[in-house]
């Protein structure tokens, strides 16, 4: 693929067609965040440059694994530490043979799963279709309706938390906050919050203590969705006490991933900045399988997937000819 004058270096890439999204081989899990999504289909837009893989997932593959296990034996194609001294490795695979069998592997599988750039994917989709419209195609693949991914097996995978943080407390002072949560949850004031928590528990720190939340057994429910901490949050504290209605909207709330430390986001309630923050659990690889088979979607931010990519490592231009 060339480049279509952008200056950075294409080389040959795994690809996936736009149209896998919209007609439902690629199961997601979570909601976006809308003011996110417009800010990524606005640069798409400008840029025509696809520069962060989307990591989606599959049932554990042993010929793809083998094959693959043959390659990584070999010299990388691409082999850098990057400044926080993360190494990145990468091998291309270019004969035809292997490229075949990786291709028919993959036409076997009725469903893969998004585990990583629901934001990324649905800012490609949304910017694919403005395209099709104003070029008059009928297929995304007419007008480059591609974008940069990675496949990797269910166990390759993994997967924290998002953490959230909370401007204000909806006029509630910490004393009548806490006095509303009882109603709900078993509140304890505790030393420290280690992460990660067990399910069913929830941190918080607010006024410079920490708590751990128990929440009351009849708060989950046995669907995909309501079984999950990050619901119980969203549906009995976010909405209900701090007045966050629509999580993908509200700039009143903010998500840091699960490997930020603790101490980091009680400094940032301690600065001023924000109110009031929320640990969670992580949400587990079967929990993300099932919500999405379901055809439910999380909470905006619900998972924090590990491995993620160098931004720019590789690079994808899609721009339309003429």
């Amino acid at each position: 693929m060339g480049c279509c004058n952008c200056k950075v270096s294409c080389i040959p890439r795994t690809l996936t067609a736009v149209s896998d999204n919209l007609d439902g081989t690629i199961l997601k899990h979570e909601q976006t965040v809308e003011r996110r999504e417009r800010m990524l289909a606005e640069y798409l837009q400008q840029t025509s440059l696809d520069a962060n893989p989307v990591l989606i997932m599959h049932p554990v593959n042993n010929r793809l694994r083998d094959l693959i296990g043959r390659y990584i034996t070999q010299s990388p194609s691409i082999d850098l530490q990057y400044i926080d001294m993360s190494l990145h490795r990468l091998w291309q695979i270019s004969a035809q043979g292997d490229v075949d069998e990786i291709t028919a592997e993959f036409k076997e599988m009725e469903h893969v799963y998004l585990a990583d750039g629901h934001h990324r994917i649905a800012s490609m989709t949304k910017m694919t279709l403005a395209r099709m419209d104003r070029y008059s195609v009928n297929s995304a693949e007419e007008i480059n309706g591609y974008f940069m991914s990675v496949y990797m097996d269910f166990d390759e995978v993994k997967i924290y938390q998002f953490n959230r943080l909370v401007r204000d407390t909806n006029g509630l002072s910490p004393e009548e906050f806490i006095e509303k949560l009882n109603h709900k949850f078993s509140v304890h004031v505790v030393d420290r919050i280690s992460s990660p928590l067990s399910p069913r528990k929830i941190g918080m720190y607010l006024g410079g203590k920490s708590y751990m939340l128990t929440p009351k057994a009849d708060l989950y429910t046995d669907d995909a969705i309501g079984n999950l901490d990050v619901s119980v949050l969203h549906k009995h504290i976010l909405q209900p006490l701090l007045g966050i209605d629509d999580p993908r909207t509200d700039a009143r709330i903010t998500y840091e991933g699960g490997l930020t430390p603790v101490e980091a986001l009680s400094g940032m309630v301690d600065s001023g900045i924000y109110a009031v923050a929320f640990i969670l659990s992580p949400t587990s690889i079967e929990q993300v399988i099932k919500v999405a088979e379901d055809g439910e979607v999380m909470p905006p931010k619900s998972t924090w997937v590990e491995p993620k990519f160098l931004v720019g490592l590789l690079t994808n231009c899609f721009a339309v000819r003429s």
